[in-house]
């Protein structure tokens, strides 16, 4: 997903060295919005804020499609947040 490219490490988890792993809930409508976005494990609340600002700036994305129609799928998407 392209949104990856617009997250930012915020400098409060870079001063204190925050990384770890997260799981990421959300659901793409038949329209291709994201919905419904919630952690179902937490990195850390300024990592968590910050992915949910990246993926809230996506304005519309291919929904999936069954039988030609578009629906609605929900994904969960692993997170892993690392300073090298």
């Amino acid at each position: 997903m392209s949104f990856f490219r617009t997250i930012r490490y915020p400098p409060e988890a870079l001063r204190n060295h925050i990384q770890g792993n997260g799981l990421l809930y959300f659901v793409v409508s038949e329209k291709g919005q994201m919905e419904q976005a919630e952690f179902i494990q937490s990195v850390h609340p300024s990592l968590d804020q910050e992915v949910l600002r990246a993926l809230s700036a996506q304005k519309v994305v291919t929904p999936a499609q069954l039988q030609g129609q578009p629906v609605k799928v929900f994904y969960v998407l692993p997170l892993n947040f690392g300073i090298r």
